[in-house]
């Protein structure tokens, strides 16, 4: 017979991250555009593209859509983005 041990697993490892908290930016978080309201929906943000890099908005796609944190359970998908902020989606943002 196999033992299985049960451990408590805290309400903060399912609580969702920021972008920065994600990417483990540090102090460098506070000069991103994201910091500090948009964190879970930094790929909507002009001015963010991963570590606070300014690029054009064909590479911030590229980069968007690659990024682990945009593809992990924490960005805020478009349309909770769009509700919280009474936007309407029509089409593919990505």
């Amino acid at each position: 017979m196999m033992a299985v041990q049960v451990g408590v697993i805290s309400d903060s490892f399912f609580a969702n991250k920021n972008c920065w908290e994600f990417n483990n930016c540090g102090e460098n978080r506070k000069q991103c555009a994201a910091y500090p309201n948009s964190g879970r929906s930094c790929a909507f943000l002009a001015g963010t593209a991963g570590h606070c890099q300014a690029v054009s908005f064909d590479e911030k796609h590229q980069k968007c859509v690659a990024c682990a944190f945009y593809n992990s359970e924490h960005f805020e998908n478009p349309d909770a983005f769009a509700k919280k902020y009474g936007w309407r989606i029509t089409g593919n943002l990505f």
